[in-house]
């Protein structure tokens, strides 16, 4: 039967990575067939309202049931209608424990990359019933013209700027220290930070900052926390170059946006910025494999599967390149820009996602 509508369950409301993908998937795929939402809760002890159109499908196969949420949260797929699809983001080589019970609730795969794609295979999942349906951009948005932000414009210097929680994962630290070995008491470098985490009430910046002992202190600037999405559009625009040493991002949002906006943009080849970054819309950036020390998730055995250990030598090397070949870099910037326009929209998600569900 001809898939009809399709009925996506996440988080839509907010600035995280989950809320932003959610919402701007359901209202590009919004353009293709009817799409109903239902939001799901983000605290224990709330409830969950379904949509009230997917009762009219009872019965029928023509729903398509989209789950974009941790993997331990498919359960609410089990009582609908149509089909069941789980959109699947993980970090690792190995999904937590407690993910593969739920998931099998689900008939169908989405992933957002082609590694993403093997690490379900090789945790046991059917390779047929997995679907590369990569995330997108809004150019209408995140463009090359988009006026920069005046306070972030006003600082002297290049800058270059990272927008990713403070933690491991996002190689933070370890992007400071590269920062601080090759640009310390250069006042015409600066690095600009978005890195709060909203997760990690517990982390003190400036307390780590002071462990970190750097010299640099001076160049770099912190944004504030709740930076609406739209307005980093802005903030991208006042910069002169992004940076990315992620361990892993299965897509990594602000590294399509910064591309989005002409920025040249270092970010480690590995996971998602593998399939739409090459070395002539980007800088990517070399990496070993890595075991992965620890995530927010149960694994009996303590072994979180492995990531990507990026080459902060080549880092520092790469910076370094883009700060003095700034013509070569502006020139990388534009073809990025173009390549997401041409390539990585919703608009591009969702002609792939209406394409796999006419073939299930």
């Amino acid at each position: 039967m001809t898939i009809s509508a399709a009925h996506i369950l996440g988080w839509f409301e907010g600035e995280e990575g989950y809320n932003v993908l959610t919402r701007n998937f359901a209202d590009a795929l919004g353009r293709s067939l009817p799409v109903y939402r239902t939001a799901l809760p983000r605290r224990n002890g709330e409830s969950v309202r379904v949509a009230p159109e997917v009762q009219q499908h009872r019965g029928r196969e023509d729903l398509a049931n989209l789950l974009f949420s941790w993997g331990d949260q498919t359960s609410y797929l089990k009582t609908m209608p149509g089909r069941r699809i789980a959109y699947v983001i993980w970090e690792t080589s190995k999904l937590p424990d407690g993910w593969f019970v739920p998931l099998r609730q689900a008939e169908r795969y989405w992933v957002p990359c082609t590694w993403a794609r093997d690490m379900l295979i090789d945790n046991g999942f059917d390779a047929d019933a997995i679907d590369v349906v990569p995330l997108g951009i809004d150019v209408s948005v995140f463009h090359p013209a988009v006026p920069p932000e005046p306070s972030v414009a006003a600082l002297s210097g290049f800058k270059f700027i990272t927008v990713g929680r403070w933690q491991h994962r996002k190689g933070t630290v370890e992007l400071l220290r590269a920062f601080d070995a090759e640009f310390a008491g250069d006042p015409s470098v600066r690095l600009v930070l978005s890195c709060n985490n909203p997760h990690r009430p517990d982390i003190n910046i400036a307390e780590e900052l002071r462990a970190l002992n750097l010299s640099c202190l001076e160049q770099l600037t912190f944004l504030s926390d709740g930076i609406a999405n739209q307005r980093m559009a802005s903030l991208f625009t006042a910069c002169d170059a992004a940076v990315f040493p992620t361990r892993s991002d299965p897509w990594g949002l602000p590294i399509s946006e910064a591309m989005a906006c002409g920025l040249p943009v270092v970010a480690t080849h590995f996971s998602g910025p593998a399939d739409y970054m090459t070395d002539t819309t980007g800088y990517p950036l070399g990496w070993k494999p890595a075991p992965c020390p620890w995530m927010p998730a149960s694994m009996a055995d303590g072994d979180y599967g492995m990531w990507a250990e990026p080459d902060f030598t080549e880092l520092r090397q790469l910076m370094r390149r883009i700060y003095e070949n700034r013509e070569e870099a502006q020139a990388v910037g534009a073809r990025a820009a173009a390549h997401i326009a041409e390539t990585w929209t919703w608009d591009h998600a969702a002609e792939k996602a209406a394409a796999v569900l006419r073939g299930i």
